[in-house]
């Protein structure tokens, strides 16, 4: 059997397909009249829109979880903001009554000093210790 005969063969075969293939559709295809073909098209039309309604009330369903995710996520920072912001107020305000005290007693040790040196003074005692310029301490 030499190419040329194989191919022949091959394209009446091919040919043979198609000529049951389409004598099988015309049989399989049967008048619009037909009570069961109605049923069975109108059986796929509901269930693909069946499908449509169940895929689209997942897409909202998803929609709304990723908004109430969303949400819950920005609750979330915002009171971790609100917590820290309440959280460096209570330390600005620690750190303004530890400068008040500072202050007062700065100012009740510079009262102290200067009662001190004046009874001495007064007593004629001179004061040994050189000028020392008050300043509040840190801690």
């Amino acid at each position: 059997a030499d190419f040329k005969t194989l191919q022949t063969m091959i394209a009446k075969g091919i040919q043979d397909a198609e000529k049951g293939a389409s004598t099988l559709e015309g049989d399989l295809l049967p008048s619009d009249n037909d009570e069961d073909l109605k049923r069975h098209r109108e059986l796929l039309r509901r269930r693909k829109e069946e499908e449509a309604a169940n895929k689209q009330r997942e897409k909202e369903a998803a929609r709304e979880k990723r908004r109430l995710e969303n949400e819950a996520r920005i609750k979330k920072l915002q009171d971790q903001l609100d917590s820290e912001e309440k959280e460096e107020q209570r330390q600005r305000e620690a750190v303004k009554e530890k400068e008040a005290l500072c202050k007062r007693q700065l100012a009740a040790a510079s009262r102290i000093q200067s009662r001190y040196r004046g009874y001495r003074s007064r007593k004629g005692h001179k004061i040994a210790s050189p000028y020392v310029q008050p300043a509040p301490h840190s801690e």
